[in-house]
């Protein structure tokens, strides 16, 4: 069946190159985060079909009507800069100057995301469950991997329907 979505991918940065130890405290703590988004985004009603554990992150599908893709961005980017504010405190200069760390003491990281929408494919996976595929699913992943360190990323798509809903909300985006 096919279904309009909007595709949220969150990456944790470096992930692979942390140890197994460092990898697991991080996925405790992003597992933390990603509950309180889910919860911030249940409050603003916007409505979650799917949580799909990616191993370094997370794919979210969430099914938007145009006049809310910018809420869902705005509330992305809150919650990306709030992170960044629990990391200021940081005291790690190894995670401070490298973006990541092996250390023992914390499970400081850093996420990049990637929004995409358009028809997808909806269909029962090898698990029993509903999946999704299609070209919006693999170009999310494309553009969060050209995210830099603690950015939200939309695709062109997304950003022309949002101004050309209100083309003042223009100016929140950099190029």
């Amino acid at each position: 069946m096919l279904v309009n979505t909007t595709i949220v991918v969150v990456d944790i940065e470096k992930f692979s190159r942390r140890d197994t130890s460092c990898q697991l405290r991080i996925l405790d703590a992003f597992n933390v985060s990603m509950k309180q988004l889910v919860d911030i985004l249940a409050d603003k009603k916007i409505s979650i079909e799917k949580k799909i554990a990616t191993g370094d992150g997370l794919a979210i599908i969430v099914h938007l009507g145009p006049f809310f893709i910018f809420d869902l961005v705005e509330v992305i980017h809150h919650f990306i800069h709030d992170l960044k504010s629990h990391h200021e405190h940081i005291v790690c200069p190894l995670f401070d100057h490298k973006g990541w760390c092996n250390c023992k003491g914390h499970a400081y990281y850093n996420i990049r995301i990637g929004i995409q929408d358009g028809p997808v494919v909806a269909f029962t996976d090898i698990n029993e469950e509903k999946n999704y595929a299609g070209t919006p699913v693999n170009l999310a992943f494309r553009i969060v991997d050209g995210a830099r360190r603690n950015r939200v990323v939309v695709s062109q798509k997304i950003y022309t329907d949002i101004t050309g809903f209100d083309a003042s909300l223009a100016e929140k985006f950099v190029a």
